[in-house]
């Protein structure tokens, strides 16, 4: 796995230039945060000197500025300026620690949003290849991980960076208050952290890929299980997707709650030391003042013991500030070790590359006005499997109705998706009016297609919505809705149901029937008014009548219109004017209707 320095620096390369100025901001709160802490601990010590001993303050040439400022003359009046100014330090102090609570949280949630924004665009801009090679689950549980590096890696940081500020200004405090009991505390303290951060290493590491690998697994549990709620509940198989959650929770638990433990573990002993080493000074500190007599310990022997009570309530003090912040930087920097492998998996996401032209809006459409043409197309899915398709030739002149037959997995589905540039071809060219359509053009070529698949995808919104789906709702024009809906043959349905085009069809349209989403399906393109219309078993739901009234519709939009179908019906075919078979690799041209049937 990659060290954490690495990976903070691949998350500071993803930030844009706002965030990056946000966070030198916060940087800069953080100096202040310290300084004020500063200043409130070492308040602390005038403070307790003029409360224990206040005439020899009048004996500090330090002092007689503020005793001239304040014009004070007796050691009584210094109580009520001294307690106003620690009250105010200690106040400051709070405040401005408050407030960079906020702006730390603020700017942290902010850019975990954009982060998980950019993973999510930026896996909808992947060429369909990597889509296809990719399980969904995976790619879901990608950007939550890309959402969860606010907790992963982005505060735990900022933590570290803060508390590393403050623990250096808060030392040097203490250093030139006792700089032998702070050296020898700060170490003792540090080693401990450091052997526990060496002996669990190993350990952490091993749980934080256990962790990355199990929430995969939870993800792709819960998507096959819901996704396949119908048969589960007939197969009564929820026992068996039970099991598979709970399997892969069970690791995960472990892990989560052994890295937790660490982060947590150390506090205690650490802060019982703190009290032993202030325990321990406050003896040395009276011995070497010779405040308690060797004779009779009970007696004191001089003021020298309320010299020490100033000392010693600093150094507390300090211990009180110093102590949790060792602990935050320990927690934080464990942090980021227990979710090394998911930053990794979402950065993967954040580092996927982009089209060239992805933020254009106005792409120069590629003009379709001749035909779309295959030359010495070869293409398969990787180097390890066979040839779909060798040496194909074809040529679809603009305005062609050309049907497509053949056999279950002999590859019509991904000819369709060659010819609409979602998948590219390892050797040879896809060309619309002699123009290579590639990754960097596909975008253009493919805003004169819409495309109807068997699986119509549906969202869980209104009819009108899902007939003119991506198109935001003040944009939607309700008359082309109205006589997409017509064409398709599915708007005397929608007229009655009570709320009409508003009716919302539930998640993946499931209180639709099969005919009637192929249908809403088919709305949808010709809502589009593309120049090309590809329809992938788009009617294998739709009875014969329904069918051949839907063709009709087709057929009336022009003769400009181009149409690619893929079908099992023999029947689809008779309204087109090329049919294809496709076998073994190879396109084979059938001369017409009757010659198929007769094959057939």
């Amino acid at each position: 796995m990659k060290s954490i320095p690495k990976l903070t620096s691949e998350v500071w390369s993803c930030l844009n230039k706002k965030r990056k100025k946000s966070l030198i901001f916060v940087s800069l709160l953080m100096i202040l945060a310290s300084l004020s802490e500063a200043f409130s601990i070492g308040a602390v010590l005038p403070f307790l000197a003029i409360l224990t001993a206040p005439e020899k303050i009048f004996e500090n040439p330090l002092a007689t500025p503020f005793i001239n400022f304040f014009e004070i003359e007796t050691p009584a009046e210094l109580l009520l300026p001294s307690t106003i100014i620690f009250s105010l330090a200690a106040l400051s102090s709070g405040f401005i620690r408050l407030l960079l609570l906020w702006v730390q949280t603020k700017v942290s949630w902010t850019i975990g949003a954009d982060f998980t924004v950019k993973a999510y665009e930026k896996t909808l801009y992947q060429p369909y290849i990597s889509h296809i090679s990719r399980n969904s689950s995976e790619i879901l549980e990608g950007t939550v991980k890309a959402r969860e590096l606010i907790g992963t890696i982005i505060q735990p940081t900022l933590t570290i960076v803060g508390s590393l500020i403050i623990t250096l200004v808060v030392l040097s405090v203490l250093f030139a208050i006792n700089a032998v009991v702070t050296f020898s505390a700060f170490v003792g303290i540090a080693t401990i952290y450091l052997c526990i951060l060496k002996v669990t290493r190993n350990k952490i590491n091993k749980n934080s890929k256990i962790i990355a690998v199990q929430q995969n697994k939870l993800t792709k549990a819960i998507q096959e299980g819901l996704g396949g709620i119908r048969d589960v509940i007939i197969d009564r198989s929820q026992k068996f997707y039970k099991t598979i959650y709970s399997d892969a929770f069970h690791p995960y638990r472990i892990s989560s709650a052994s890295n937790q433990f660490v982060s947590n573990s150390p506090r205690f002993g650490i802060e019982a030391l703190g009290i032993v080493l202030i325990a321990t000074l406050a003896y040395f500190l009276t011995v070497k003042n010779g405040i308690i007599d060797n004779e009779s310990s009970s007696q004191i022997q001089n003021n020298e013991f309320f010299s020490a009570i100033p000392i010693l309530g600093t150094l507390a003090l300090g211990a009180q500030r110093l102590l949790p912040l060792l602990q935050q930087l320990f927690a934080a920097f464990n942090t980021i070790r227990s979710h090394r492998a998911s930053i990794e998996d979402a950065l993967e996401l954040l580092n996927q590359p982009l089209p060239v032209d992805y933020e254009k809006n106005n792409l120069s459409k590629i003009s379709f006005k001749k035909n779309i043409k295959l030359k010495n197309l070869y293409f398969k899915y990787n180097k390890h499997l066979p040839w779909i398709f060798e040496n194909i030739n074809l040529t679809i002149p603009k305005g062609t109705k050309v049907g497509f037959i053949g056999k279950t997995g002999s590859g019509k589905s991904t000819f369709l998706d060659l010819t609409m540039g979602l998948l590219q071809p390892n050797r040879g060219d896809l060309l619309i009016d002699d123009i290579n359509i590639n990754n960097n053009n596909s975008f253009s070529w493919q805003s004169h297609l819409s495309h109807v698949p068997q699986d119509i995808y549906l969202a869980d919104t209104s009819i009108a919505e899902n007939i003119a789906l991506g198109v935001p709702d003040k944009l939607v024009d309700l008359d082309k809705v109205y006589k997409a809906a017509e064409d398709a043959e599915i708007s005397d349905y929608i007229k009655k149901l009570p709320f009409g085009y508003d009716t919302l069809i539930g998640e993946r349209g499931v209180k639709l029937s099969g005919g009637q989403k192929q249908r809403i399906g088919i709305a949808r393109a010709f809502y589009k008014k593309s120049s090309v219309i590809v329809l992938d078993e788009a009617t294998s739901a739709l009875d014969n009548e329904t069918e051949n009234v839907v063709i009709q519709s087709i057929e009336k939009l022009g003769d400009e219109l181009t149409v690619l179908i893929v079908t099992h019906r023999v029947s689809t075919l008779k309204f087109c004017d090329l049919i294809f078979q496709i076998e073994n690799g190879r396109i084979n041209h059938i001369e017409d209707y009757k010659e198929l049937e007769k094959n057939l």
